[in-house]
């Protein structure tokens, strides 16, 4: 989270690494939702051309 250069010292968070990494996975998640939402989409509207 910070790094005091006079003091030589780092801070760290684990809430901060938890939510990054929470966060990350929502992403994916949606990313792979709207693809498979596209795919099935794209299903439907080769059915209705039948």
């Amino acid at each position: 989270m910070g790094v005091d250069r006079k003091n030589r010292a780092i801070s760290l968070s684990i809430r901060a690494k938890d939510e990054a990494e929470e966060k990350e996975v929502m992403a994916s998640l949606n990313k792979q939702e709207d693809a498979v939402m596209s795919s099935a989409m794209a299903e439907a509207f080769k059915a209705a051309r039948k």
